[in-house]
């Protein structure tokens, strides 16, 4: 039987699933897994409880596992990249995908048409892929220095204009 894993890693949570190919055998659900914001530690053990759960739902072990592929948020920065690849490692032995979850999402809304996805969860991001196959991207950046319309931008906006309207 044919193992494959897919993880949805994102700032607020973390999401596994185990399949067949055809089947969906087992989930797994944790905690987020921004490694970024959250750092190493918590990635790790929110991504690998993740995997971990899905695969005990599924009775299968994880050394089954023939290929996974794991979409994070700040996967473009490549430091992060190696280091999700490399928590990921600890768990499975198989061949492994680091991709954005930007192109998990798209991939999931379009398989491969064309279309524009805009995401707008703890962070924000659009993504979209045109007729010819070329994708594109705004925002996605990081709350510090993007994300406009994010969960963590509406609430620091919303922070900063208590104090602002209290000002005469």
């Amino acid at each position: 039987m044919c193992v494959i894993v897919g993880v949805d890693g994102g700032g607020s949570k973390t999401r596994c699933a185990v399949s067949d190919g055809i089947t969906i055998l087992g989930r797994g659900t944790s905690n987020g897994c921004n490694i970024v914001r959250l750092g190493e530690a918590i990635a790790r053990a929110s991504i690998q409880s993740a995997i971990r759960e899905a695969f005990l739902a599924a009775h299968l072990k994880t050394e089954s596992a023939q290929a996974a592929c794991i979409g994070v948020a700040g996967s473009a920065i490549v430091h992060v990249r190696e280091a999700i690849l490399s928590i990921v490692q600890e768990v499975l032995k198989c061949p492994v995908a680091i991709v954005g979850d930007q192109e998990i999402a798209f991939e999931a809304a379009f398989g491969a048409l064309p279309g524009i996805l805009v995401i707008g969860g703890t962070g924000s991001i659009a993504f979209g892929r045109g007729n010819d196959g070329t994708t594109a991207r705004a925002g996605g950046h990081g709350f510090i220095i993007s994300d406009e319309g994010s969960g963590q931008w509406i609430g620091r906006t919303a922070h900063g204009a208590v104090p602002a309207g209290a000002d005469h």
